[in-house]
């Protein structure tokens, strides 16, 4: 899994040219409701929830 979230991290770096991964801990914690647009947080939290979509599985 941690093999995983590395190899994810770096394609992210590679393809965008910058660390959209790192400091996304503190978006994924905070109420939506408070999202600073002016910090572009909404955005950056978007743009990590879409580079994990292969760690989201089906609920059975």
């Amino acid at each position: 899994m941690t093999k995983l979230r590395r190899d994810l991290q770096r394609e992210a770096e590679n393809g965008l040219g910058k660390p959209v991964l790192k400091g996304i801990r503190w978006l994924l914690l905070k109420n939506p409701d408070n999202l600073d647009d002016k910090r572009n947080e909404r955005q950056r939290l978007d743009e990590a929830l879409k580079l994990n979509e292969p760690w989201q599985r089906p609920i059975t």
